[in-house]
Order: structure tokens, then sequence, then C-alpha cells
């Protein structure tokens, strides 16, 4: 990709620093996002617009509990990047999160992570003809080490091939904006050791 692009790393997800170190590594340049305020998000990405800067990737991901509307942030801030897109080597991933699948106690939750799924299953649709990739990750809500609850109704299990940390979640972020991820689009990818094959009430 053109050497003075750079991705964009916006939201508050605990793996977005691992992320954006990850593609750091990469060479690319970052600009880094952070908090909840989509205009303020607009506002920086058409600064660097203006300065004729062409997008590598951008990558958005919220914390467990997404903010009320964070589909529509995403929206808003994504199609303001389109413009700066290089055709056939855009690169979009949403950091989403495993709960869209549901689970008891947990439909707020459910609601805006189900949101970024059909954001970026849509979009994908949408922006393919231009020659952006647009992809979601689905890592467990709980990185790290995950204790067993005696009640399976609390929360879901530890994940099946042990704990899924942030650096696993920028792996798979890392590959799906880089060109090597040509074919790949609209696709759901779980990062999350098995937990998305269990049905919501499975323990």
């Amino acid at each position: 990709m053109n050497s003075t692009g750079i991705s964009f790393v916006v939201g508050d997800h605990e793996a977005l620093a691992a992320i954006s170190a990850e593609l750091q590594g990469r060479g690319d340049d970052i600009v880094r996002l952070e908090g909840r305020r989509s205009s303020e998000h607009i506002d920086a990405l058409e600064a660097e617009l203006a300065r004729g800067r062409a997008i590598r990737a951008v990558v958005i991901g919220y914390d467990s509990t997404p903010p009320e509307g964070s589909a529509a942030q995403a929206l808003a801030f994504l199609r303001t990047a389109t413009r700066g897109f290089p055709h056939g080597e855009g690169r979009v991933a949403l950091v989403a999160g495993r709960d869209f699948l549901g689970w008891p106690g947990r439909t707020e939750r459910a609601i805006d992570l189900a949101g970024l799924v059909g954001l970026g299953r849509s979009l994908a649709l949408d922006l393919g003809p231009l020659g952006v990739n647009v992809n979601v990750v689905c890592p467990p809500s709980e990185l790290g080490p995950v204790v067993a609850t005696e009640d399976p109704w609390e929360a879901p299990p530890p994940p099946l091939t042990g704990s899924v940390g942030v650096e696993d979640v920028a792996y798979a972020v890392a590959f799906l904006t880089d060109q090597a991820s040509g074919h790949f689009t609209g696709q759901v990818l779980h990062v999350s050791g098995g937990l998305s094959v269990l049905s919501s009430l499975t323990a």
C-alpha cells in the first residue's frame, strides 16, 4: 500500500492498544482515537483526509458494554473514511464480541454488539465495489484468565482452548487488515476459544 498511508484505531476496547502496536510493527502510521465522541473522531479523520493521506485500514472497537448507538457512530465514521481508501486496498475491522450471540443478563450488550456485526456484513456489500473489505472480529467479553462460575447462567464458561488475550485479537485484526486477506470480506471471525459454538444457555 501507499507508504504515506495511515491506519485509524477508534474506540476503547481493551484490545485496541495491542492492535495499534501490531499494526505499527508492520509499518502502519497509527492515528489512535480514544473515547466515544463520534463527532470528534470524524473531525480528526477529516483533518487527515484534508492532508491527502491514503487510509490503509480502519479498526473500530468498543469495550464489553458498547455505548448506545455504537453501530451508528461506526457507520458515520466509516462513511467519511471511504473517501480516503485507495481503490482495491481498503480494509476495515470491527471488534465486537461473542455476546452478540446472547447470554442471560447481557441483553443490552448483545443488542449493540449485534449491531456492529450487522454493520460489518452490510458494509461488506456496500463497499465491496469500491475495493474495501469489511470484517468483524468477535473475542470473548472477558479477555485473559477466566474462572468458571458455579452458576452457568452467570457468565459464559472459560474458552475451550484456554485464555484469549489481547494479543490474540490483535493478530486476527492484523491479518484481516493486511493486503493478503484480499478475499476475506463480510466475515465474522470468532477469536473466542470455541465459545461461539455454545448456544446461549449451554455451559
